[in-house]
């Protein structure tokens, strides 16, 4: 499929991949400062962190081929 007739995604979908990746790329600095680490849900900060963001990322890929589907199917 050309490029050009690719449907355009939901702006709330495209932030929410600029929003993962800002977080992916740049993980909270204040951990490399701050050396009290209290366990968030009984695990270590770290391991929450990239957990949270790997369901946040699987989920906002699902979105957009959620609404890129949608946008297919009514076209």
């Amino acid at each position: 499929m050309p490029l050009a007739t690719l449907p355009r995604l939901p702006a709330s979908i495209r932030w929410w991949f600029l929003l993962n990746a800002l977080l992916l790329l740049l993980p909270p600095v204040h951990w490399l400062v701050n050396d009290h680490r209290a366990p968030i849900l009984g695990l270590p900060p770290t391991l929450f962190y990239f957990l949270a963001l790997s369901v946040s990322v699987a989920a906002s890929v699902v979105a957009a081929y959620v609404a890129e589907y949608g946008e297919a199917g009514r076209g």
